[in-house]
């Protein structure tokens, strides 16, 4: 393996996890820099999967109707390139989960991927992210407190995705408690403003969730109701509806 190579998917991964539009498109221009050099570089493919799939949950994207169809292209190559990579089957799994929203094959590729290796936090991390869209939000949150243990020194996205798992139980301080956690650390992440906003506007908090769905807009202008409608992965009718209730309650625009 290149050494230069690699140290552009250090430097992709580094910034995947500062989640802002200018950091995500870095991480996307690093990855892309390791599979000039080397294109059948299986991580480098995963990375550039993950910045393309953040980029369109996020309202950074440009892909028009082929919404995340980057990111499942891009896994698809790296689980051809190594079938064992468990990254690999995870962002394969996860990015056919937002796209398609399909549970099951996804649910169980993300689960081989943890049996692949069963010590990585990270993946149990989306693990937990997948499992709290599906509303099994007791279960993620089991997910992610063990990603938690097995990384104390732990991302700031595992908040989001703990706040999730906490909101969709209607556990809604514990899930206000990550949120503002997680919208501190990543303050031009609009997923995580987006749950700070709903969070707040559960707990009747109306002034400070209108605060954080004006930070959404600055942090990404496109994101809408509509499109959080379109592209949030939210398996339960009902559940999706309670969230875009309380982003609109907030003041996000239709």
């Amino acid at each position: 393996r290149r050494m230069d190579a690699y140290d552009h998917a250090l430097r992709s991964q580094r910034a995947i996890w500062a989640v802002s539009r200018e950091d995500i498109a870095q991480a996307r221009t690093e990855a892309e820099a390791a599979l000039a050099l080397e294109p059948d570089f299986a991580r480098a493919h995963v990375l550039l999967a993950w910045a393309a799939l953040t980029e369109d949950g996020n309202g950074w994207g440009e892909s028009g109707t082929g919404q995340y169809d980057k990111s499942v292209a891009h896994a698809r190559i790296a689980v051809g390139l190594d079938n064992k990579n468990p990254w690999a089957h995870a962002m394969l799994a996860i990015s056919t989960f937002w796209r398609d929203q399909e549970v099951s094959d996804s649910l169980s590729q993300l689960k081989y991927a943890v049996e692949l290796n069963p010590s990585n936090a990270h993946i149990r991390m989306l693990l937990g992210a997948q499992l709290a869209y599906m509303g099994e939000g007791e279960q993620a949150i089991e997910q992610l407190n063990y990603a938690v243990t097995l990384n104390p020194l732990f991302p700031d996205l595992y908040l989001v995705h703990r706040s999730r798992a906490y909101f969709v139980i209607d556990r809604n301080k514990e899930a206000l408690a990550d949120a503002i956690r997680a919208s501190t650390a990543l303050p031009k992440h609009p997923t995580a403003l987006a749950l700070l906003a709903v969070c707040r506007a559960a707990l009747g908090h109306m002034e400070e969730a209108q605060s954080a769905a004006q930070r959404i807009l600055d942090a990404s202008p496109g994101f809408c109701i509509s499109f959080a409608r379109k592209s949030y992965p939210y398996v339960e009718p009902e559940m999706k509806e309670r969230f875009l209730k309380l982003l609109t309650a907030s003041g996000l625009p239709d």
